[in-house]
């Protein structure tokens, strides 16, 4: 984005009458971008981060999320019913923090999530944007019947992106009567640890202009990246006897790296390969192009989850990722032939590890990918 031109200077003569000493000045609108993920050809790391965080504006003005997409699923979230649920778990974060430990107060429940618990599809109220004003009750699992918001001023009790899809920017114009406050956002995938805020203040109070905004986003990614370096490390530890699908590190629990190392490999007809997964991944033979990626649009305005890319098929698979424990999960045995998929496999870093088993019965070079993560991929040959 660039910036409207003068309108930091503007800013910063409001309050006299004119740079010049005229009539006063009046500051224009200008449009400040947030980055949703962060992913970039740079690097093959995917963020559950927004870039940057904070960001100063004045009423009038618009912010627009733009995703840059690694696979995963975000979504942005406003509204009083945020700003009410992140207090919350700010207080009792600050007072007893085990207490979080026992689950989510209940300001936190209350919002609509994207994923279920368990298998199914996600729910629609969170997959689709949703507009609730005043006092009006929070939907749970249907599509919310309003869905458009002209400009936000704070009063909405939620206003949400719905499920972003790749280069599917949202933007959130706040209205000229907007008070001065902090105003938070999250992503109702990941929760507190991926949020932000949009702090308006006063016309008479100077804000960044846009492009020193892109500027520091663009600081705090590299940031995160220097904290998964380690995980960098570990990947080029790999072999081929503990290839690795995917990386990271503690360091940076905002970021995972969405890599297959070696990405080549080679096993004798009848051998094994065991992939050691970190982070959110699936290992995919002949994947067919409607099963890479998770989301997936209809006609009628719904967005839903691609069960080609989420379950296993083939043979034997992981079950939902979110009940998944450490284990090793055995594929059993592939000739070459038709879609193979280990199915979403959550990953904790080492040393608690999941791991997913496949024999080779057939010679033959095999392209295999994440369904996750698009640009993820390797090659086995089987000899």
């Amino acid at each position: 984005m660039r910036p409207t031109a003068g309108a930091f200077a503007a800013a910063c003569c409001l309050v006299v009458a004119g740079c010049g000493g005229g009539s006063p000045t009046t500051v224009p609108s200008q449009s400040f971008t947030v980055l949703v993920d962060g992913h970039q050809a740079d690097s093959p790391v995917a963020f559950s981060a927004f870039f940057p965080r904070v960001v100063r504006i004045h009423a009038g003005d618009t912010v627009v999320f733009h995703p840059q997409y690694s696979g995963l699923p975000h979504t942005v979230a406003f509204g009083r019913a945020v700003d009410r649920a992140l207090g919350r778990i700010d207080a009792i974060a600050a007072s007893d923090p085990s207490a979080l430990s026992g689950g989510p107060p209940p300001e936190y429940a209350a919002l609509p999530r994207l994923l279920p618990t368990g298998l199914g599809d996600v729910i629609q109220a969170a997959a689709q944007p949703c507009v609730v004003a005043g006092k009006a009750a929070l939907p749970t699992s249907e599509a919310c019947p309003s869905q458009h918001l002209e400009e936000y001023d704070g009063s909405q009790q939620l206003a949400t992106s719905g499920w972003l899809g790749a280069d599917q920017d949202w933007s959130l114009r706040f209205a000229k009567s907007t008070k001065p406050g902090t105003y938070r956002f999250l992503c109702q995938v990941h929760g507190p640890d991926m949020s932000g805020s949009v702090r308006v203040v006063k016309a008479s109070v100077a804000v960044k202009d846009p492009a020193a905004v892109v500027s520091e986003g663009a600081a705090a990614r590299q940031a995160v990246l220097q904290r998964v370096q380690p995980g960098f490390a570990l990947l080029s530890e790999a072999t081929r006897a503990r290839p690795l699908a995917g990386s990271g590190d503690p360091s940076a629990p905002d970021a995972l790296i969405a890599a297959f190392a070696p990405r080549d490999l080679s096993v004798p007809v009848g051998g094994s390969l065991s992939w050691v997964v970190i982070g959110t991944h699936s290992i995919a033979f002949k994947a067919p192009p409607d099963a890479i990626g998770l989301r997936r649009t209809t006609a009628d305005g719904g967005v839903h989850l691609s069960e080609l890319a989420e379950l296993p098929a083939g043979g034997p698979g992981a079950g939902p990722a979110v009940q998944q424990p450490p284990s090793l999960i055995d594929g059993g045995s592939w000739d070459g032939r038709g879609f193979r998929s280990s199915g979403i496999i959550f990953g904790p870093p080492p040393p608690h590890t999941s791991s997913y088993r496949l024999r080779f019965t057939k010679a033959g070079r095999y392209a295999f990918v994440c369904t996750v993560h698009p640009g993820m991929s390797g090659t086995v040959t089987v000899r």
